[in-house]
């Protein structure tokens, strides 16, 4: 054999090593894969349990809804979307000039509103972003805006919902619960200085090899964000105490719990990935935490199932208008064309 047909045969290490490698991570991938749908049917599995032992419990027959209160509820919920495009208006003015309309991103957040129900939360990020890029919002922009955005979201829903610790029932069993409130608080406080809160976002989107942000914005188009943020959990927490009033169980006295129950409801299922739209641990949260409010306690989980099903009643109704507000654009002289 001669020398040019020995390096033809001869392969590198590297060469020998790449489809190992190239297999361990495929392996690694598929592991990983399945472990999320592990944990997700054990969790849909046993928040299902849980609903029907509770179902199998409740007198249906003493069971009646107030139309007035569901109503209520819903147009309750509805504001949060809507709202929620003056936080992005307010953050990328500070970003892009000139900044896209607030038609421009109601199209770009209500027209994937559905997308959270995909496995991951990639789709309801990048979807988004593509959208808002074509409004002229660089991709990288988006994307990075978006995670600041749900990260004022949580810390915001962790400060509210923390006051939760300090009710009798639940400090009765958990004693170092004010001494956690005061952490909660102060730290969430505290994370939330812009200066503090961008590199914390900064270092979170190294970790996801995303694009940094660079520039803090202003102090007014900050704290913007953070008061809707703060609204929208005050919204969340009224759409629970009027559906519990739909049944006739509730009084205004409560509405501070229910307030810090489906912020503390919602931002865990926010932090648990695994779920597509929160579906089952924010479940479990506001089944625990309703079935000390409400008696007879079996209809916390008659409030949970009613307030998914006005979530994404909602959520189909802004996507479609969020859809309608796209084409609208594309039909008019505007950055889309």
């Amino acid at each position: 054999m001669t020398r040019r047909s020995h390096e033809r045969f001869t392969m590198s290490p590297d060469a020998s090593a790449s489809p190992i490698a190239s297999n361990n991570r495929l392996l690694t991938k598929r592991a990983a894969a399945a472990i999320r749908v592990v944990l997700v049917v054990l969790v849909l599995a046993f928040v299902g349990r849980a609903l029907y032992r509770d179902f199998s419990k409740i007198d249906w027959s003493s069971v009646h809804f107030q139309i007035l209160p569901l109503l209520g509820a819903f147009v309750t919920l509805i504001c949060v979307p809507l709202t929620l495009v003056f936080s992005y208006r307010a953050l990328l003015g500070s970003y892009c000039d000139p900044a896209p309309s607030l038609k421009e991103l109601a199209a770009a957040v209500w027209y994937p509103m559905l997308a959270k129900y995909l496995p991951g939360k990639v789709a309801s990020i990048a979807l988004p972003a593509l959208l808002m890029r074509k409004s002229g919002v660089p991709a990288a922009t988006g994307v990075s805006l978006i995670l600041a955005l749900d990260g004022v979201m949580v810390l915001t829903g962790l400060i509210i919902g923390s006051p939760l610790l300090l009710w009798p029932p639940i400090r009765e069993q958990f004693s170092a619960g004010p001494t956690l409130v005061v952490g909660v608080i102060v730290c969430g406080l505290i994370a939330l200085h812009p200066r503090v809160f961008f590199r914390i976002t900064n270092f979170g989107l190294r970790k996801l090899r995303r694009p940094t942000i660079d520039t803090i914005p202003p102090l007014r188009a900050y704290v913007v964000p953070i008061l809707i943020a703060t609204f929208h959990w005050l919204l969340v927490g009224a759409t629970l105490w009027l559906l519990a009033e739909s049944l006739g169980q509730s009084s205004l006295d409560r509405l501070p719990m229910f307030i810090a129950i489906g912020a503390l409801a919602y931002t865990i299922s926010y932090l648990v990935v695994i779920t597509p739209g929160g579906i089952g641990p924010r479940e479990f949260v506001l089944i625990a935490g309703l079935g000390v409010v409400m008696n007879p306690a079996e209809l916390a989980s008659v409030v949970t199932v009613s307030l998914r099903i006005v979530q994404v009643a909602m959520e189909v109704i802004i996507s479609l208008t969020g859809y309608l507000v796209w084409k609208s654009l594309q039909k008019s002289p505007t950055r889309l064309e």
